[in-house]
């Protein structure tokens, strides 16, 4: 979980992995190797201890006790609207990693979730984590994902170019507006990323090869997509 661990989690792990936590919390902390804080906190009194902790563990255990606790603190979160602990919860989860699962549905929950602490990230102005978040979103897609979770691929996909966007990543924009040129079924899906890439390539000065490719893209628009497209660029010139 980390250097530190608070009661209220520990409450959540043990109820849904049904041990007692907090006695073997308590047993640990009575031999020296954690701390108490208060009553609300456990801590590992060293780094080194906590190291230690870690490194006995093989790392496929590592990874499978992350997306357990992951998973647990994640129903809990949901159940209850706690922004914290969602964000606790899919920290653990991404830790874990996407090949750690099987169930297609989980997976698909999981990018899900990603997207979500992503945009929330994102309206906070924390772009590296955003952008973070919605290429773990991504990882965890599963198989031929712009055919069986189209919607999702297009949000993930916009979210990650617009996140680049943001930290002026024109490579990283090119890259995710290029996956949504190539799998979208209409232009209309495909509106967002090229408006994305034509920002990004105005940031960077590149205003020849933005305008080529805002033009390029109009030919193909309906008038009122045109005109939508032109509003949007315009807002953003200014």
């Amino acid at each position: 979980m980390g250097a530190t661990v608070s009661m209220d989690i520990v409450r959540i792990l043990s109820f849904h992995l049904q041990i007692d936590l907090s006695a073997i919390l308590d047993s640990v902390t009575g031999k020296g190797f954690m701390d108490r804080i208060e009553t609300s906190n456990y801590r590992f009194s060293h780094d080194r201890v906590q190291q230690a902790a870690y490194e006995m563990m093989s790392d496929e255990r590592r990874r499978e006790n992350h997306m357990a606790f992951g998973l647990a603190i994640c129903s809990h979160a949901l159940e209850n609207g706690n922004d914290e602990l969602l964000f606790t919860s899919v920290n653990q989860i991404n830790r874990g990693g996407h090949d750690v699962l099987s169930d297609p549905c989980k997976k698909a929950m999981i990018a899900a979730l990603n997207l979500k602490v992503g945009n929330k990230s994102a309206a906070l102005t924390d772009f590296d984590s955003a952008l973070a978040y919605f290429k773990h979103g991504i990882s965890f897609l599963n198989e031929e994902y712009w055919k069986h979770q189209y919607q999702l691929s297009i949000d993930l996909h916009n979210a990650a170019a617009d996140a680049s966007c943001a930290l002026s990543d024109t490579v990283g924009v090119r890259f995710y507006s290029q996956s949504v040129f190539s799998y979208a079924v209409s232009l209309e899906d495909k509106l967002d990323a090229m408006f994305v890439l034509v920002k990004s390539l105005r940031m960077a000065l590149a205003l020849s090869e933005a305008e080529k490719c805002a033009v390029r893209f109009l030919q193909d628009l309906g008038q009122n997509k045109i005109l939508e497209f032109e509003h949007r660029l315009f807002r953003c010139i200014i």
